[in-house]
């Protein structure tokens, strides 16, 4: 039977091992941690309490504080992920030990950057879609940039509720709150769209696309009366070639809510931009006429992806207020 002491002891050789290494795996720092935590090791050195010790720790073998509680974070969930995994079957993951090791030299390693942002979505997304970004996680298929892009999309269907505090009961996404559920049918439309490419919109490759979500113009001096004043979910960006102007395909987003808005709507929109969208999932489209102006174009997405299923009907032409979304883009390219 192993005794506390036995446990001390085995803690203080894999420390003094990790101090050895010039290269220390961010998996095997966050389970020895985990360890400490757990078994108190560090009341046995005169600290006052564990963040104390990790504190001093971090000194010791050159590790930013923040990096050590990363790292004892993913670890930890990631320990919960692959029983979670392993329990139901569903993804062949590598135990902890395991996570790293005889990757694919073309594929990225497992940060646990990457392994943060998989915990905070587990509680934004639908199931089916959380297990194949797990995958993609783990298979070192899907960029940081990526992974964050997804979880800015989802995030405001948590409504704001977080995990933080003590006892505080870790909240997660209920698709039976029709506000959650339009709220993650929308987050859905948006990661397809910006997981599409420049063919969604352009006939052939242009000399120029960015997209761009949530983008509000800038309303500062603009003649849009207050209660008017929107956000357009996301903006396209589109130079056909080098002797062309710029394009703005201002494009809104709605979940199983939209139900047809009249034209002056779309009309003040479209003086926003060159060309309108309203993109969909394909489950609102069960709902009946969308009654669509014959100048706002549409797109559809579901699990596979997102289609255009109508251009926008009227040639290209800049709307009177183009310069106030070109103000909005820069003030968002600047953060402000």
């Amino acid at each position: 039977m192993t005794t506390d002491n036995d446990l001390y002891d085995d803690i203080k050789k894999e420390l003094a091992a990790l101090k050895e290494m010039k290269v220390k795996p961010w998996m095997q720092v966050g389970l020895l941690l985990d360890k400490i935590d757990r078994s108190c090791f560090w009341n046995n050195q005169r600290a006052s309490s564990f963040t104390d010790w990790l504190k001093r720790f971090g000194y010791v073998i050159n590790l930013k504080e923040a990096s050590l509680w990363r790292y004892l974070t993913a670890a930890r969930y990631y320990q919960e992920l692959h029983q979670d995994l392993t329990r139901r079957g569903e993804l062949n993951s590598p135990p902890c030990n395991l996570l790293n090791i005889n990757q694919e030299k073309s594929k990225k390693e497992v940060s646990p950057e990457n392994i943060e942002i998989l915990s905070k979505l587990v509680r934004a997304v639908p199931d089916d879609i959380f297990l194949k970004l797990a995958k993609d996680v783990i298979n070192g298929d899907i960029s940081r940039a990526k992974l964050r892009q997804t979880w800015e999309a989802y995030r405001p269907a948590m409504r704001g509720r977080t995990a933080q505090g003590k006892s505080v009961q870790t909240p997660k996404i209920d698709l039976t709150d029709n506000v959650q559920s339009n709220l993650a049918m929308e987050a859905q439309v948006l990661t397809a769209l910006l997981n599409s490419g420049y063919e969604l919109i352009c006939n052939q490759e242009p000399c120029l696309y960015k997209l761009f979500p949530n983008v509000r113009p800038d309303f500062a001096d603009s003649p849009t009366p207050f209660r008017n004043r929107f956000s357009f979910s996301a903006v396209a960006i589109v130079r056909p070639s080098t002797t062309e102007p710029l394009e703005f395909h201002g494009i809104a987003i709605y979940g199983h809510d939209y139900f047809g808005s009249d034209d002056s709507l779309w009309t003040e929109r479209k003086s926003y931009c060159d060309h309108i969208w309203l993109a969909i999932h394909r489950r609102t489209m069960a709902l009946g006429d969308l009654h669509l102006p014959p100048h706002v174009g549409l797109m559809v997405a579901d699990e596979n992806g997102i289609k255009v299923v109508r251009t926008p009907g009227f040639p290209r032409q800049s709307g009177a207020f183009t310069g106030y979304l070109v103000k909005g883009l820069l003030l968002k390219a600047m953060h402000v």
